[in-house]
């Protein structure tokens, strides 16, 4: 009981912080030294809400969570769209198309040339919904378009990043 209370305590005090207060001894990151650094945001009419973090791996492809695209689906013309569960029942509500901010130090200010959509989702195939702890906790998206700017390597890739193309053809 005594550590239920003091996670309930520890718990109530976080959130009572402002947004700001929770980062001690931070700094701003440069964003040369994280290259293919991606804002994964869902866009609703001319407002865009940052939902995930993911890097490119190639001029093609992006590597982000898996529990990051759950309730997307690929809209024919659209591209990549975010469902979320309905607040009133057990369906699922539109939020809006997934776009990729890419190579953005700041997101106040993300020119339409570092914007793409989404045009793929390649989830982990051996990845469960509602379970990213049980593993496999990766995705793929394919962007609409190609990116010309710094991308970052992935230890182990048994393959070039690049082959991604060949492996998972545009649908």
């Amino acid at each position: 009981m005594k550590t239920r209370l003091s996670i309930l305590l520890a718990a109530g005090l976080i959130a009572a912080l402002p947004a700001g207060a929770q980062m001690v001894g931070g700094r701003d990151a440069r964003i040369a030294d994280w290259p293919g650094m991606v804002s994964l945001q869902a866009a609703q009419g001319r407002d865009l809400y940052h939902e995930c973090g993911a890097t490119m791996i190639s001029p093609h492809w992006a590597l982000t969570a898996g529990h990051c695209v759950e309730g997307v689906v690929i809209e024919p013309g659209i591209g990549a769209v975010q469902y979320v569960p309905s607040r009133s029942s057990l369906r699922m509500d539109r939020f809006g198309p997934l776009v990729l901010a890419i190579g953005r130090g700041d997101l106040r200010e993300t020119p339409p040339a570092s914007q793409f959509k989404v045009a793929q989702v390649v989830p982990h195939p051996d990845y469960e919904v509602g379970f990213p702890e049980a593993g496999n906790d990766l995705a793929l998206l394919r962007i609409d378009g190609t990116w010309n700017g710094a991308v970052m390597p992935v230890a182990g890739l048994t393959a070039p990043a690049g082959a991604l193309d060949a492996e998972f053809p545009d649908t």
